[in-house]
């Protein structure tokens, strides 16, 4: 099967989610909203957010402030010792290797600190708008639902996904699988009978 993307935008035209950092492509900003993310609840986040990125706009403020004063920032999120560390390394990398700039290149990105796969892709998708798959957990279950194949892997699922990306509105499908994910393709209860993509899914509830 192929997940039906017209009716997936459709449902996201009129059930998208708003947050902060999905008002703005400044790659920094990007950056900081994704590392703030994971492992968290976008909920959580939203309150954390516009502060932070209000007093630490860019690589160089974020390196010169105390790391107490990131933990400090950062503690509703949990984690926050290692959050903070990894927010002041990469600030720091960016510096020292970028020129305080965020890389445009996915090697160059999956580099810095506390970066990985999907949030290098979150950023060359959200920040420079390249056509690039976002797969998380969330969209895990998702794709595995939607092919009944719990078996499906991380790398299948990334060819899937970049398959089912359109030409043009593929930020929008990114962000829509994130949000089908948390509003509807529930890990507990999901709520199949409002899916835009419960016609063609070979999710078991379905059988």
């Amino acid at each position: 099967m192929d997940v039906d993307s017209g009716a997936l935008l459709e449902w996201y035209s009129r059930n998208r989610r708003t947050f902060p950092w999905t008002h703005t492509s400044e790659p920094f900003k990007i950056l900081i909203s994704e590392a703030m993310l994971r492992r968290t609840t976008a909920k959580q986040v939203s309150r954390v957010y516009p502060i932070f990125v209000e007093k630490y706009s860019e690589p160089a403020q974020l390196s010169r402030a105390p790391l107490s004063e990131l933990e400090d920032a950062l503690k509703s999120l949990g984690m926050h010792n290692v959050r903070a560390r990894q927010l002041k390394a990469l600030s720091i990398v960016l510096i020292d290797e970028h020129n305080g700039f965020v890389p445009t290149d996915y090697e160059e990105l999956v580099a810095l600190p506390g970066v990985g796969s999907y949030i290098a892709n979150a950023v060359l998708c959200f920040a420079f708008h390249h056509r690039v798959p976002m797969v998380d957990s969330n969209v895990t279950r998702i794709y595995r639902r939607a092919y009944g194949d719990d078996q499906l892997t991380h790398e299948h699922i990334m060819r899937l996904v970049s398959d089912d990306l359109p030409e043009k509105r593929f930020i929008e499908y990114n962000r829509a699988l994130l949000d089908l994910a948390s509003l509807t393709c529930r890990a507990i209860n999901p709520q199949c009978g409002i899916c835009p993509l419960s016609s063609a899914c070979q999710y078991p509830s379905h059988s």
